[in-house]
């Protein structure tokens, strides 16, 4: 009888043994679970090393059976190619270092971003100490090119640049004076534009003309500038009305446009002088193009 508990209990304490075997986590299922959670920070894209674009969003890692690890992403992007839905990327190889960090690797991969496939290459991150940095190559659909996505939980937005700063700077051209279409006479001037405060554009007139015609140097403040959305680098000046002073005299300005590209500056605007009548009409083009 004694014979026969003994080889009971026996059996019952090595399946007990196999079954702790069975259930006791694997080093990668320990490394998966190690870094779960969402972390927040930045998420830039390039295309052939140009920047395409940035988001502040949150990617979930969650832990799978397997001791590998699942990538969701959020909706990103601006418009159009650079505009993606939420995806996700599964079966991101997990590793631990002596350093109590991580590694997250895969070579490849496919996945979907609402209608359009993803092909997917390089993904690589770390993840230590609660901050995560990932980065991937990602061709979406037909796109010939693919897009470098770095994330990044210490990374800081860019700072906006404002269309204005792009184009400060002095511009050396022709200034042309007409009355009613009548050239009254032309100079060659430098005018120099400056940002202000508020992100408009200051743009500094210097003395020019001769006898009735001649002005002293004034500043116009105020004028909008506007990006083209064609990409071509072209920026617009606008400003309805406006008031300054040349020397002694007080001027009131209308219809003042231009074009900036690269270093030529187109600007045409009317301008009554004290008590004249009538406007004068001032249009400015870059030298070359004058002659």
């Amino acid at each position: 009888m004694k014979l026969k508990n003994f080889f009971t209990m026996t059996a019952i304490a090595l399946c007990m043994v196999a079954c702790s075997d069975k259930n006791d986590p694997t080093p990668a299922q320990e490394a998966a679970k190690a870094i779960e959670g969402n972390y927040t920070g930045l998420m830039s894209m390039t295309v052939s090393g140009s920047t395409a674009g940035e988001s502040e969003i949150s990617v979930k890692i969650t832990a799978e059976a397997e001791g590998t690890v699942k990538l969701s992403f959020p909706a990103m992007g601006g418009e159009g190619s650079m505009q993606l839905e939420a995806f996700e990327v599964s079966g991101v190889a997990v590793t631990a270092s002596d350093y109590g960090s991580y590694t997250l690797s895969k070579e490849a991969f496919s996945t979907t971003s609402g209608d359009i496939n993803l092909e997917g290459s390089k993904l690589a991150g770390t993840v230590s100490n609660g901050e995560a940095r990932i980065t991937m190559d990602i061709k979406p659909g037909a796109m010939p090119m693919s897009i470098t996505f770095t994330f990044d939980t210490q990374a800081e937005p860019t700072p906006e640049v404002s269309p204005t700063s792009k184009i400060v700077g002095d511009y050396t051209g022709i200034m042309n004076m007409s009355v009613m279409g009548s050239s009254q006479g032309s100079s060659e001037v430098t005018l120099t534009l400056t940002e202000a405060e508020d992100g408009t554009l200051t743009v500094s007139v210097p003395a020019m003309g001769s006898g009735m015609m001649a002005m002293g140097a004034f500043d116009i403040t105020g004028i909008t500038v506007g990006e083209s959305e064609n990409g071509d680098g072209t920026y617009t000046l606008s400003l309805e009305n406006f008031e300054a002073v040349a020397g002694e005299t007080s001027i009131t300005g209308s219809n003042l446009t231009g074009t900036v590209n690269g270093k030529n500056l187109n600007l045409t605007m009317d301008i009554k002088p004290g008590a004249m009548p009538m406007a004068i009409t001032f249009t400015f083009t870059p030298k070359a193009e004058a002659e």
